[in-house]
């Protein structure tokens, strides 16, 4: 089995989460994962690997606005979600990724779970979304807030991730 990190480079107050760009070691050198084609079950395997059951990709972009050097060295894994690390993934094909340094991954793992709702509207359907992390509830930014990320956040009321 190969090894996973998440290397954290901001400050993120949710304690027992996992945060942060993707990283691998192979062939004795530590590199990142391209963002391109990195799917839900990628995540998943990724979380389970670093001892955690769930995992929520976010693509965090201030992550990726450092100077970041060394190999891509996966890019589209192909997970089924069932690996114990990104390397028996399917797709896994090491150091041939065009990728550029700034599409590399980044995730949040977090093993007490993600509950998404909208709170303040008039109706059941409409208000605010608010993020329940940490046991506490808070709101989520809506700067490039879109059609797709409130589709997303009504379909994130009944799963559990």
């Amino acid at each position: 089995m190969g090894l996973t990190r998440v290397r954290r480079n901001f400050e993120f107050n949710i304690p027992g989460a996992k945060v942060g760009r993707v990283e691998v070691l192979w062939q004795g050198q530590w590199g990142t994962v391209c963002d391109q084609g990195f799917t839900k079950d990628d995540t998943k395997v990724v979380c389970r690997s670093l001892g955690l059951r769930n995992g929520w990709m976010v693509p965090f972009y201030s992550i990726n606005r450092e100077i970041v050097t060394g190999p891509v060295w996966l890019e589209k894994p192909s997970c089924q979600g069932d690996e114990t690390w990104l390397g028996e993934c399917p797709g896994a094909s090491w150091g041939t990724s065009s990728c550029h340094h700034t599409r590399i991954v980044s995730i949040f793992c977090y093993d007490q779970g993600v509950k998404v709702r909208l709170a303040g509207g008039e109706q059941p359907e409409t208000g605010r979304v608010e993020v329940r992390l940490g046991g506490q509830w808070g709101t989520i930014c809506d700067d490039f807030f879109d059609h797709l990320d409130a589709q997303v956040s009504l379909r994130s009321q009944e799963e559990a991730y």
